[in-house]
């Protein structure tokens, strides 16, 4: 899978972007059906795998970054990367 950096935003156009481009995102949100609806976007079914997570929280909380952070690390291990 080569493409390494997986990104942590809170942005949805940017996760979109990022994972349209091979880069695994976790989307951080307070809205789980914007959410949800990322998700779908992302994922659109063709059966490959989905390289965006989602987590409902608050970017800004030290402790909602730290659960996306590893959440990044558990899901694509070999694209670890920071907040985006």
């Amino acid at each position: 899978m080569g493409k390494t950096g997986a990104i942590v935003t809170s942005d949805p156009e940017r996760a979109l972007a990022s994972v349209a481009g091979g880069v695994p995102a976790v989307l951080v949100g307070r809205d789980p059906a914007e959410l949800g609806r990322a998700l779908g976007r992302a994922c659109g079914g063709d059966g490959g795998p989905c390289l965006l997570g989602v987590m409902v929280g608050d970017l800004s909380s030290p402790a909602v970054c730290a659960a996306a952070l590893e959440m990044a690390r558990e899901l694509w291990p070999w694209a670890a990367g920071g907040p985006g």
